[in-house]
C-alpha cells in the first residue's frame, strides 16, 4: 500500500477551535519512493485569532493571513479532501499526526462538511512516525541519535531529531519541509532498525493489533509520559464492552495473584498511578506493542513471564470485570454545548452525508436550499447539529 505523509501548520494548538493555515503532503510507494506531492495555504477565518507564538514559529505574517490571492479555508479543505480521495487507499501518517494533525484535519473537515473519517475508512489506514521514533529510541538506541534539549533532557521533537540525524532542516515549521524531514527519519529507522519497523508497522491495521493483544502471548509495550519511556512485558487482559478499541494490558513484572482477585472498583484503582498493574492501549492509535524479542532484560525469567501471561489470559471472569472497570474508569463524555465539540457524538447518517455532498456541489446556495427536506425533518440533536454545521459552512463558503 502507498503512504501519504502529511503535516499542518496552524493558528495554535487547540484541535477544536484553531485553524489550518498550511497543509502539505507527499505520497510514496510502499518502498518510500516519492510519487507525488501537494501543498496549499489558505486565508484566516474571520472568527479565529491566531496565537502569536504559532505565527512566530511558522513565520506567517499578518499580510499572509489576509492575502486575497489565497483560497478561503473552506476552498482549501475542499481541495485537500479531493486530493486525499485521489490518493486513497493509503496509509496516512506524519509526525505526531494521531495526537494533533489528524484531530485538527478531522475538525476542519467536520466544519466544512467533508468526510470526517476520510483517512481511516474505505481501505485507508493511519500510522504515526512519532510512535515509531519512540519505539526505536527505546528498543534500538544505537539506530538513531537522540538530541538533548535546552533542559538537558532527551527530546524527539522533529525540528531537533532530524538535524541530529543528518537532515538539513533549516526550514522547520514549514509544512512541506517537515514532511520531507519525517520521510527522512522513516527511511533511516527502516534501514537501521528493521526489526522495530517490521514489528510495529503491521499495527496500522486495527484488527491486527487487537489480535496481537488478545492472543494470550506476552508482548513488549513502549509508552511515553512527560518525555520519559516505560518499556514493559505485557499481556492482553480485557476489553471495553462499550468501546472495543480500548484494551487492557497487564504488566507482567507484577505478581498477578492479588490483582486477579480484585472486584471492579479495585481494578479501577489498579489502572491508576505511575506504577499501575493494568494499562490501557487504544487499537486505533497505533500503540507501540512489539515482539518480546525486541525488549530489554526485564529482570524476570522468560518462563515466569509466559506462565503469568497464560494465567491472566485464561481467566475469563477477570477479563469481564476488567471490561466493566474500563467503562467505569473512562465513562462517555457529556454532550458538548458547542457544535464544534460534537464531532464524535455520532456517526453521520446517510441523510447527513447526502446533505454534505449536495452542499459541496452548490456552495453558493443558502443553507436551507442545500439541505434535503428529509435531512432535517426528523428533528432531534443530530438534525440540529446538521443545520448548525451547514450554516457554519455556508458562512465559510460565502
Amino acid at each position: 500500500m502507498t503512504y501519504v505523509f502529511y503535516e499542518t501548520e496552524t493558528t495554535g494548538t487547540d484541535t477544536t477551535f484553531d485553524q489550518i493555515l498550511q497543509f502539505a503532503a507527499i505520497r510514496t510507494d510502499d518502498d518510500l519512493n516519492e510519487i507525488d506531492r501537494f501543498e496549499i495555504r489558505c486565508r484566516l477565518l474571520p472568527h479565529v485569532f491566531p496565537a502569536p507564538g504559532a505565527l512566530l514559529a511558522t513565520r506567517v505574517t499578518p499580510a499572509m493571513l489576509i492575502d486575497p490571492g489565497l483560497p478561503t479555508h473552506y476552498e482549501a479543505m475542499q481541495t485537500i479532501a479531493q486530493k486525499l480521495r485521489e490518493w486513497s487507499p493509503a496509509i496516512f501518517t506524519g509526525y505526531n499526526t494521531l495526537a494533533f494533525d489528524e484531530p485538527l484535519l478531522r475538525q476542519a473537515f467536520y466544519q466544512t462538511l467533508q468526510p470526517i473519517y476520510l483517512t481511516n475508512t474505505n481501505g485507508n489506514q493511519r500510522a504515526d512516525v512519532l510512535r515509531l521514533a519512540r519505539a526505536t529510541a527505546s528498543l534500538a538506541p544505537n539506530a538513531i541519535a537522540v538530541p538533548i534539549n535546552h533542559n538537558e533532557r532527551p527530546t524527539l521533537k522533529l525540528d531537533m531529531l532530524a538535524p541530529a540525524n543528518g537532515f538539513a532542516h533549516e526550514n522547520a515549521y514549514d509544512a512541506l519541509a517537515d514532511v520531507e524531514a519525517t520521510i527522512y527519519m522513516v527511511r533511516l529507522i527502516r534501514d537501521r532498525a528493521p526489526a522495530v519497523w517490521a514489528s510495529l508497522m503491521p499495527l496500522v491495521d486495527k484488527s491486527e493489533l487487537q489480535a496481537r493483544v488478545l492472543s494470550g502471548q506476552p508482548i513488549c509495550l513502549v509508552q511515553y509520559h512527560m518525555g520519559r519511556p516505560t518499556v514493559l512485558p505485557v499481556v492482553g487482559c480485557g476489553q471495553s464492552p462499550d468501546n472495543p478499541t480500548m484494551l487492557g494490558v497487564f504488566d507482567l513484572t507484577k505478581d498477578p495473584e492479588p490483582i486477579l482477585q480484585l472486584d471492579v472498583d479495585g481494578l479501577v484503582k489498579a489502572m491508576q498511578g505511575p506504577d499501575r498493574a493494568i494499562r490501557i492501549v487504544t487499537s486505533n492509535k497505533m500503540p507501540a506493542l512489539v515482539d518480546m524479542s525486541l525488549g530489554p532484560d526485564f529482570g524476570i525469567a522468560a518462563s515466569e513471564v509466559v506462565r503469568r501471561a497464560s494465567e491472566i489470559a485464561q481467566d475469563g471472569p477477570f477479563a469481564a470485570r476488567l471490561g466493566q472497570a474500563i467503562n467505569q474508569r473512562y465513562p462517555p463524555w457529556p454532550a458538548a454545548e458547542v457544535v464544534e465539540a460534537r464531532m464524535y457524538e455520532g456517526v453521520p447518517s446517510r441523510a447527513d452525508e447526502g446533505a454534505c455532498r449536495l452542499f459541496a456541489r452548490r456552495p453558493g446556495r443558502s443553507s436551507q436550499d442545500d439541505v434535503p427536506a428529509d435531512g432535517v425533518a426528523g428533528g432531534g440533536p443530530r438534525a440540529l447539529m446538521r443545520a448548525e454545521l451547514v450554516s457554519h459552512a455556508a458562512q465559510q463558503a460565502g
